[in-house]
């Protein structure tokens, strides 16, 4: 949980200092996607989870799809600021149906907090890219996008 609450506060960070023009630019190396789109994917991915903490079963692939949060930065910010305030949960037992629906599997909520947080370092590292393709010499926080055992390997490697 602490794990998240620091990676999800680093992309919060990032948007902060983002530029709103950024946000919105479709970039040719993400298809003509937006970073916005990629942070709509993050939020959307983690809203499942906890709006669904009580339910029967989550399935990931039933997003809003909301694109306030890919055209507006600050309805971003402001939904991944609660959604790390809500997600301090007890851990229980969850079904997961797979995307296409053909299969059910058993999981628990810090199981999936855990894919949450992989699924925004992953996103994290598109959106770096993002960035770096509009403007290469954009200031971004030095681990940003990289998972920790990645971070943990690289300070290792540099103390040798």
């Amino acid at each position: 949980m602490q794990l998240l609450k620091v990676i999800s506060a680093s992309l919060i960070d990032v948007l902060h200092q983002l530029p709103d023009e950024y946000y919105t630019r479709k970039i040719a190396i993400l298809e003509q996607q937006t970073i916005g789109q990629q942070v709509r994917h993050i939020i959307e991915h983690w809203q499942i989870l906890i709006e669904n903490y009580n339910a029967d079963c989550i399935n990931y692939a039933n997003r809003k799809r909301d694109i306030s949060i890919e055209q507006n930065k600050q309805v971003a910010l402001d939904l991944l600021q609660t959604l790390q305030l809500q997600s301090n949960k007890d851990n229980r037992t969850l079904v997961v149906v797979s995307l296409d629906e053909s299969t059910k599997f058993t999981s628990t909520y810090l199981r999936e907090l855990d894919n949450v947080k992989e699924h925004i370092i992953h996103h994290a590292a598109i959106i770096k890219m993002a960035i770096y393709f509009i403007d290469s010499n954009y200031k971004m926080p030095e681990n940003f996008g990289y998972a920790p055992a990645t971070i943990s390997h690289k300070q290792q490697q540099c103390a040798q």
